[in-house]
C-alpha cells in the first residue's frame, strides 16, 4: 500500500471469486493485458478544459469520470480544475499528490457498475464497440460520453455535438417502471 492506494497486490471479487493483479499501482483486468501505455503527447490545458467542459465536470453531479487513452494524459490538469474521481484506462501518466485516481488496464470490457460514471472520454486507440457499450451502461442518466467521430454513437445515447475529431453524446433517461392504468369509479350523486 502507498497511502490508501494499492501499489502491488491482488483485487478479488467476493461474489465470483475472480482475482486481478495490481502492478505498479495499475489494476489489470483481462487476460493477456499486462501494462498501461505511456503516451508521448504532453499534457495540455486546452484539452483538459475541453474534456472538463464537454463532460460538465463543474457541476456537483455524483460519480467518477473515465479517461481512456490519450485523454488520461491530461488527468493532473483536470484535477486542478475540478476534484473528481478519475478512472484512467490503458494509460499510466505520472500524477501529483494524492489524486483520487484508479488506473486500469482492461480488455474489451470495463469493470464498472451501472450508473457509476458521470462522464467518459475515449480516444481512437482506446475506443471499441464493447468498451463504448460498457461505458453507456456505467453512465448515469444525463452522463456524457466523448468518442472519436469515426465511431457510431451507441444506442441509449443522444448526440449533442460533433466536430471532425470527436462527438459528444448524453445518456438517455432510463425508462420508468411499468405503470398500471385503471378506470376510475364514476362519482355517485
Amino acid at each position: 500500500m502507498t497511502d490508501r492506494a494499492i501499489a502491488e497486490g491482488v483485487l478479488g471479487c467476493p461474489t465470483c471469486g475472480a482475482e486481478y493483479p495490481v502492478r505498479d499501482g495499475v489494476a489489470i483486468f483481462g487476460a493477456g493485458t499486462t501494462v498501461a501505455r505511456n503516451y508521448s503527447i504532453p499534457p495540455s490545458m486546452d484539452r483538459a478544459l475541453r474534456v472538463a467542459g464537454l463532460l460538465s465536470l463543474g457541476t456537483q453531479s455524483p460519480g467518477g469520470v473515465l479517461l481512456a487513452g490519450e485523454w488520461a494524459v491530461h488527468a493532473d490538469l483536470i484535477l486542478q480544475l475540478v476534484r473528481v474521481p478519475l478512472y484512467l484506462v490503458d494509460a499510466a501518466p505520472a500524477l501529483a499528490g494524492d489524486a483520487p485516481v484508479a488506473r486500469l488496464v482492461v480488455d474489451d470490457s470495463l469493470p464498472l457498475s451501472a450508473g457509476s460514471l458521470r462522464g467518459a472520454a475515449f480516444d481512437q486507440g482506446a475506443a471499441s464497440p464493447g468498451r463504448l457499450a460498457d461505458a453507456v451502461r456505467a453512465l448515469r442518466p444525463g452522463g456524457r460520453l466523448i468518442a472519436p467521430a469515426s465511431l457510431r454513437v451507441p444506442p441509449g445515447m443522444t448526440e449533442l455535438a460533433r466536430d471532425e475529431d470527436d462527438w459528444l453524446a448524453e445518456r438517455d433517461p432510463l425508462p420508468s417502471a411499468h405503470v398500471v392504468l385503471g378506470r376510475a369509479r364514476a362519482a355517485q350523486e
